[in-house]
């Protein structure tokens, strides 16, 4: 058996093109710092709008918040793909920017 090829429109990992990308806070791992002094984190599950656990998400200082070594859970935060990332083979770890945050909203 191959496996599956193609998730399909129906399954929530499918990502619909022009689908804004984002993570919650919870599903980050620790936070880290690059050669450049960046900091980094990788996501640690897949979301429904495609990020897989290999990716690798740029934290920007002082406009995101964190704790304790850890982007601050209980918020989405919308991702931009970095220029170097859209340029990669389909298939390969892609890089994001985290962008703003947005509260969680009750769902009914």
């Amino acid at each position: 058996m191959k496996g599956i090829k193609d998730f399909g429109e129906g399954t929530p990992l499918f990502n619909k093109k022009g689908k804004k990308k984002t993570i919650a806070g919870e599903n980050t791992d620790v936070l880290k710092r690059d050669s450049k002094g960046k900091s980094y984190t990788q996501a640690m599950d897949a979301t429904a709008s495609g990020v897989t656990p290999r990716d690798t998400i740029f934290v920007p200082d002082y406009k995101i918040p964190t704790t304790y070594g850890y982007v601050e859970g209980g918020a989405n935060y919308d991702l931009e793909e970095t220029e170097s990332s859209k340029k990669r083979k389909k298939g390969q770890p892609r890089s994001y920017t985290m962008k703003n945050q947005k509260p969680i909203t009750d769902r009914d």
